[in-house]
């Protein structure tokens, strides 16, 4: 299995950005809105709302759900992250060129570049032992 790089692990220290509740807001349909600031060193950076149903939990409950929503937008952000990261490495490291002049390693098989491969048109494979259909070769 091929080893992935897990860039995730949380470390102090890489940066200053913290997330602190900032505030709480009762909704007049019956919700709760908490705001959630993203700081560096103390200073505001972002803020981020999340709506739960105030259903008669306690604050703490409600307070635990805002969290767990909290953490979902930084997965999903880490998720799309993590995406556009894979498109531009693949932009970075593109595949090396096909070598036409080295022959696959396949046993019994050889490999025949249609004169019209440099365009684009086709690529013909040839399996030895098979006779090609009349008219053909």
């Amino acid at each position: 299995m091929t080893e992935v790089e897990d860039r995730l692990t949380p470390k102090d220290g890489l940066n200053s950005y913290n997330v602190v509740l900032a505030r709480m807001d009762l909704q007049t349909r019956g919700s709760v809105n908490f705001t959630f600031a993203v700081t560096s060193a103390l200073l505001p950076v972002a803020e981020l709302h999340v709506e739960v149903p105030a259903t008669g939990q306690s604050l703490d409950r409600m307070t635990v759900e805002e969290y767990d929503a909290l953490i979902d937008i930084f997965r999903q952000l880490m998720f799309r992250a993590e995406g556009s990261r894979r498109h531009h490495d693949r932009h970075a490291h593109p595949p090396a060129p096909i070598d036409a002049s080295v022959s696959p390693d396949v046993e019994g098989e050889t490999l025949r570049l249609d004169a019209g491969f440099g365009q684009g048109l086709r690529i013909n494979v040839v399996i030895t032992g098979v006779e090609p259909p009349e008219g053909q070769d």
